[in-house]
């Protein structure tokens, strides 16, 4: 694990007038500025974009390549960000999934570590997903990405984090990585939790099972508070000193992206941090928190999705 060094930063040269563009923009260029990162700017010119029907011959693909890459280079000069020259990926196929595995493929030939993006944030019968493209890199990607959705606010700093963790090794490694990852410019990191409430019939009449025998809802909650401060503290152990922490377990009532962002506020955050396990059953519901946190959080999302 190391400090950042080379971002590649996934952007669409034709939706400068996106709601997200601007925030996303302001994101790349603090991080550039605080980390003295690499910035490559990428397109992926694929199935996504041109909405074609079966395959483009490679003349007409050339000739949308070669306009696609004055549209980005024009567009990226115009952010004022240091960046390297900018580069347009083409994949003749009419597959997202092919589309995605160019953009990977990209990523590690550059040695990327960090893929910065925005995101759609549907509503309606969409709601569920972040962007068609975005949703199938979060799947996908082989490195963390950084998410910034239409409602996130601008971005000015990205000193102050929350890092939602589940106490899980994954999410413990994802929490070195990022940290790795800021070294140098993030000052202080809120670790959250929330303890989940029971919601059996035992429970609805005011108990809860706990080592054979029987607690109040409060004992439980008590009790489950005070071990998940004790996990908590294990984890800001291993974080550097220079890095201010503070541990935030959550047992208020209701769904835990209204927790999450809720605290978020109060907090007075920068930017949120989490993993996403995936790959079982038992991690789907996972995911979905991560996703819903991405499409509504007030700024930007930093996620590590991969595999083990």
């Amino acid at each position: 694990m190391q400090k950042i060094k080379n971002i590649i930063w996934a952007l669409d040269p034709f939706s400068e007038n996106n709601g997200s563009f601007e925030r996303v923009k302001e994101t790349v260029a603090v991080l550039q500025k605080k980390s003295r990162c690499e910035v490559q700017p990428v397109y992926v010119l694929g199935s996504d974009n041109l909405e074609w029907i079966g395959h483009v011959m490679p003349p007409q693909l050339e000739k949308f390549k070669e306009i696609s890459l004055t549209q980005l280079k024009l567009l990226v000069e115009k952010t004022g960000i240091p960046t390297k020259e900018p580069v347009v990926i083409t994949n003749s196929k009419s597959s997202r999934r092919a589309d995605v595995a160019q953009l990977m493929e990209f990523v590690e030939g550059q040695n990327g570590d960090l893929l910065v993006m925005n995101t759609h944030a549907r509503e309606g019968v969409s709601r569920l997903f972040i962007g068609s493209f975005a949703e199938s890199v979060l799947t996908k990607s082989t490195v963390p990405l950084l998410l910034v959705n239409p409602h996130v606010q601008p971005v000015k700093d990205l000193e102050v984090a929350l890092f939602s963790t589940d106490f899980s090794k994954f999410s413990q490694k994802a929490l070195g990585y990022f940290v790795s990852q800021m070294q140098g410019f993030l000052k202080k990191l809120i670790l959250f939790n929330e303890i989940p409430h029971p919601i059996d019939a035992f429970v609805q009449a005011g108990v809860a099972t706990a080592g054979g025998g029987w607690v109040s809802v409060e004992q439980f909650i008590q009790e489950e508070s005070e071990e998940r401060k004790k996990m908590a503290e294990k984890m800001v152990a291993a974080i550097p000193n220079e890095v201010e922490t503070e541990i935030e377990i959550d047992d208020s009532p209701g769904p835990i992206v209204e927790s999450v962002l809720r605290v978020a506020r109060q907090k007075s955050v920068h930017w949120l941090a989490l993993s996403a396990e995936s790959g079982d059953f038992s991690s789907f519901t996972l995911g979905s928190i991560a996703r819903s946190i991405i499409r509504h959080s007030e700024w930007p999302v930093w996620v590590d999705y991969r595999p083990e």
